[in-house]
């Protein structure tokens, strides 16, 4: 088994924040010492005085995570600037961590540097992989590359989970990542749990789907240049009228062959030939459906994947729940996006503690059994 606990706190003062939430979490502890933890925070800490205290708190600890959109937990609530700390002891599961540099100069030797310290002391089969992303990456590059060579590296039976880094819309646009007492950029910090642990997850998409079903005639990677024959910003113009700005609102459902199940993908940008830019490949030959972000949809929506979820584990007992919801949920839930935390709170078992942050795409298989990938407006939850 795996004994988790949480710490949440907002503070002007980073060590004041810190020193609570490794207090709670000591608190929960009762006297046993943590192997490994996951930190999240808001871009305005001194990051490295919070990875110092925690490392002064718990000597030798594995830690790794990131800077965020706003952080959540079940000890404290929803908050757009905090310090949430979640740490890990067992008996029975390694967990063991790793990091890769330079991502975007070369994702490949940067992967398989994170997967290479993570399993040198790692017994066990990888049974699960938390990574976390520079989130910045996304707006230049494609991260599939990157999850299908982590998919490569780690095999399929260890799935992987987690979300991109980032920060609020408003603030500074230097996405951070932690591993032990380093403040990194550009990297993908993970962890990996050895030996045999039963999980579940599920996938809120929540976007409404609008209109025709049409097929993606041409696309080159993230930009997408014909939708139905049509250049793919008339598509748009067709639905929402002559607009000039990319209507991020409004993002696509990719459907996936031969099934009702699809993943999202946003537009960054329109193109003086009338292509689309978006912040994740759509592959040439999907079907696409515009959706729209209705508030209510998208918290019922959450409900409905939280019941199958607390269906799918009446056979076992979880340790700890993670969340990743994207930073696009927050913002088109405005006043309600607490919501989000209170359905999961009100549905999962009692005491269970559950930690996580708004991201810049969100990492989860489809399905149970298949590939990773990185999703857009998504809400994963993982237990």
């Amino acid at each position: 088994m795996i004994l988790a606990s949480l710490g949440q706190a907002e503070d002007m003062d980073t060590r004041r924040a810190v020193e609570r939430v490794i207090s709670q979490c000591q608190q929960q502890l009762q006297g046993k010492k943590p192997q490994a933890g996951i930190v999240f925070a808001g871009i305005n800490f001194d990051h490295g005085l919070m990875l110092d205290e925690i490392h002064r708190s718990f000597p030798n600890i594995e830690l790794i995570g990131c800077t965020t959109a706003g952080e959540f937990s079940s000890i404290y609530g929803f908050s757009d600037d905090s310090i949430t700390l979640m740490v890990f002891y067992s008996e029975t599961i390694q967990i063991k961590t790793g990091v890769g540099r330079l991502l975007s100069e070369n994702h490949e030797a940067a992967v398989k540097s994170a997967v290479g310290q993570a399993t040198e002391h790692l017994s066990k089969q990888a049974s699960i992989c938390l990574a976390f992303p520079d989130g910045q990456y996304g707006f230049e590059k494609s991260y599939e590359p990157i999850m299908k060579m982590l998919g490569r590296e780690l095999g399929r039976k260890c799935p992987i989970f987690g979300g991109a880094a980032g920060t609020q819309w408003y603030e500074s646009q230097t996405f951070l990542q932690f591993y032990n007492n380093e403040v990194l950029k550009d990297s993908i910090p993970i962890m990996l749990f050895g030996g045999p642990l039963e999980y579940s997850f599920s996938i809120a998409n929540s976007w409404k789907p609008v209109g025709k079903r049409a097929r993606v005639t041409a696309s080159e990677g993230q930009k997408v240049q014909k939708i139905a024959g049509a250049n793919a910003v008339d598509f748009y113009r067709h639905y929402l009228g002559d607009h000039t700005e990319p209507a991020r609102e409004f993002v696509l459902a990719v459907y996936e062959k031969g099934s009702e199940h699809f993943y999202l993908r946003a537009p960054v940008s329109y193109n003086p030939d009338g292509s689309i830019t978006f912040f994740e490949n759509i592959p040439q030959g999907a079907m696409v459906q515009l959706t729209e972000a209705i508030r209510e949809v998208i918290i019922e929506d959450t409900k409905t994947s939280i019941k199958k979820l607390t269906d799918d584990i009446a056979e076992f007992q979880p340790s700890f729940a993670l969340a990743f919801s994207c930073a696009f949920r927050k913002d088109i839930l405005g006043t309600r996006a607490e919501e989000e935390l209170k359905i999961l709170k009100n549905s999962l078992p009692p005491q269970l503690p559950l930690g996580g942050f708004y991201s810049y795409g969100e990492i989860a298989p489809l399905v149970k059994g298949q590939e990773s990938f990185l999703h857009g407006a998504t809400l994963v939850t993982l237990l």
